[in-house]
C-alpha cells in the first residue's frame, strides 16, 4: 500500500491550523476567563481572609476594651469601699472624740455640783457641829472639854503607827526647830504640860515645842514637824463623812 504524503501533509497542516485556531480562538479566551475567575475567587479569599484578620483583631480589641472596662470597674468599685471605709472611721473617730467629750464635759459638771453639794453640806456640818460644841460648852466647864479633847489627842499619838513614828522622828532628827503644837482653843497651863508630856514620851524628852492657836482644827489639837503630823479634830470626822457620802 502506497502512502499519498500529500494527503499527509496536507492533513498534518490542517492538523496544525486546527490547534492555532482552537488555542487563538478557543483556548486562549477560556484560559484567560478561567485565569480571571481564578484572580476573582484568589482575591475574594484574600479579601475574606483580610476581613477575618480584621474581625478578628476587632474582637481582641473588644475583649481588651472589656477586660479594661472590668479591671476598671473592680478598681473603681475597691476605690469606692476604701473611701467609704475611711469615711466610716472617719464618722466613728470624730463620733467617739464628741462623746468623750460630752463625758468629759458632763462629768466635770457633775464634780462641780458635787463640790458645790458637798461644800454646802461640809458648810452646813460644821455650822451643825459649831452649834453642838457650842451646846456642849454651856452644859460642861471649858476645863472638861479641854481634857475631853487633848485625852483624844493623846489616844491618837498612842495609835500611831511604826511608819509613821519613824518618820516624825526623821524629821525631828532633821529639823529639830520646826515641832509645834497647835490647837483650835486656848489650852490651859495643865493641858499644855499633859500634852508636852505625850508628845516627848514617844519622841524623846529633849525636843523644844511650841504652842499656836489654829481655829481651823475645829475643836482640834495637831503635832506638827516640817513634813508630817498627828492629829484629832472634828474635821477629820466631817471629811469621812463627806467621804462616806460621795460613795453612796
Amino acid at each position: 500500500m502506497l502512502i499519498d504524503w500529500v494527503t499527509v501533509v496536507a492533513q498534518a497542516v490542517n492538523f496544525l491550523l486546527l490547534v492555532w485556531l482552537l488555542r487563538r480562538f478557543l483556548f486562549k479566551p477560556v484560559l484567560k476567563v478561567v485565569n480571571e475567575r481564578e484572580q476573582k475567587i484568589r482575591k475574594q479569599i484574600e479579601d475574606a481572609a483580610k476581613q477575618d484578620e480584621a474581625a478578628k483583631k476587632e474582637r481582641e480589641a473588644l475583649t481588651r476594651e472589656k477586660e479594661a472596662l472590668l479591671h476598671s470597674k473592680e478598681a473603681l468599685l475597691a476605690e469606692a469601699q476604701e473611701d467609704a471605709k475611711k469615711e466610716r472611721e472617719s464618722l466613728l473617730k470624730q463620733a467617739r472624740i464628741e462623746a468623750d467629750t460630752l463625758r468629759r464635759t458632763f462629768q466635770e459638771k457633775i464634780r462641780n455640783e458635787q463640790k458645790a453639794v458637798f461644800g454646802d453640806l461640809k458648810k452646813q456640818l460644821e455650822e451643825t457641829v459649831f452649834h453642838i460644841a457650842k451646846k456642849v460648852l454651856e452644859d460642861i466647864t471649858q476645863k472638861q472639854f479641854q481634857e475631853g479633847v487633848v485625852g483624844a489627842f493623846v489616844q491618837k499619838l498612842n495609835e500611831m503607827s511604826p511608819d509613821q513614828k519613824s518618820a516624825i522622828l526623821e524629821d525631828i532628827r532633821n529639823f529639830p526647830g520646826s515641832l509645834c503644837i497647835r490647837s483650835a482653843f486656848q489650852l490651859s497651863p495643865e493641858n499644855k504640860n499633859l500634852l508636852e508630856k505625850g508628845v516627848k514620851a514617844h519622841f524623846g524628852e529633849g525636843i523644844a515645842l511650841t504652842f499656836e492657836i489654829n481655829p481651823d482644827l475645829i475643836c482640834g489639837i495637831e503635832f506638827a514637824t516640817s513634813g508630817h503630823k498627828v492629829s484629832w479634830n472634828i474635821g477629820e470626822y466631817l471629811l469621812k463623812m463627806q467621804e462616806s457620802v460621795c460613795n453612796l
